[in-house]
């Protein structure tokens, strides 16, 4: 079993990835399944899980960014990437 740190990790660098290559939203889930990422957009908080790895839970988006780049979205909502 993985642990928690080298899951959060490979799901980071593949959203980065993902990030850098989609076009648009559906771009980015239709690639998303592609690289074996569940993704869920319907709560309050957007949710990944790996489906290639055994997960007890999926990870927020919040997890996934520094305190920095929270910040800054905060403070600028117009410059978010969706």
């Amino acid at each position: 079993m993985t642990d928690f740190w080298e899951i959060n990790v490979r799901t980071e660098v593949r959203l980065n990835f993902l990030l850098k290559h989609s076009l648009s939203l559906s771009d980015f889930l239709q690639k998303a399944k592609l690289l074996h990422v569940e993704v869920d957009v319907s709560g309050k908080y957007t949710t990944y899980r790996l489906t290639d790895f055994e997960q007890k839970r999926p990870i927020r988006d919040s997890s996934l960014i520094s305190k920095e780049d929270k910040k800054r979205m905060d403070a600028h909502p117009e410059k978010r990437i969706f």
